[in-house]
Parts: C-alpha cells; sequence; structure tokens
C-alpha cells in the first residue's frame, strides 16, 4: 500500500524582487533552495515511491520594498 506524498512547504520570507526574477528563470540562490528540498523529500520517500513525481510549488507573499535614496537637506546635512 503506497502512502501518497503531502504537500511540502518551504516558507523563504519576504524576498528582494531580483531574486524573484531569477526564481520565475529558474535559477539563483532560491532555486537552489527549493531543489534541495525537493531532493530531500524524494529521499524521505524512500526508494519504493520512486515512480511518484513530485511537483514544487512556490507561492510568494510578499516581498522587500526597495529603499529611497535620501535626499541631503538644504545645508547639506542628513
Amino acid at each position: 500500500m503506497s502512502k501518497e506524498p503531502g504537500p511540502v512547504f518551504l516558507d523563504v520570507g519576504k524576498i528582494k524582487k531580483r531574486a524573484l526574477k531569477e526564481l520565475e528563470h529558474g535559477r539563483g540562490p532560491l532555486m537552489d533552495e527549493i531543489e534541495r528540498t525537493m531532493r530531500e523529500a524524494t529521499t524521505e520517500l524512500g526508494a519504493a515511491d520512486e515512480a511518484v513525481e513530485l511537483v514544487p510549488v512556490v507561492i510568494v507573499f510578499g516581498s522587500k520594498r526597495k529603499r529611497k535614496k535620501r535626499k541631503a537637506g538644504l545645508l547639506g546635512g542628513a
């Protein structure tokens, strides 16, 4: 009797816009983290469930805001 694999959740927190773009193109540190997590999930399933194909679903809840540069005052102060 084969056990149905449950969902694999990966919380990456807030990410920068550039990191999101890299993830959309299938590269970058977040893609590496997703691939590592999928390998771990496959290992946990064991050899008996090699026919099961896992498909990652990534949901990003928020992204970091871009920091605005502060302009110097009239007298050149911060």
